[in-house]
């Protein structure tokens, strides 16, 4: 019981992670297109 809890607990600051890259990434990709655009 004690193994799948952490289990749970690390998927989800994985996708937690994920979600902050993708968020990042598309911040970067727009900053990017901005001084491309310029």
């Amino acid at each position: 019981m004690h193994f799948n809890v952490n289990k749970y607990i690390f998927i989800l600051s994985l996708i937690n992670c994920a979600r902050l890259i993708t968020e990042y990434s598309q911040y970067f990709y727009f900053f990017v297109i901005c001084e491309i655009f310029s």
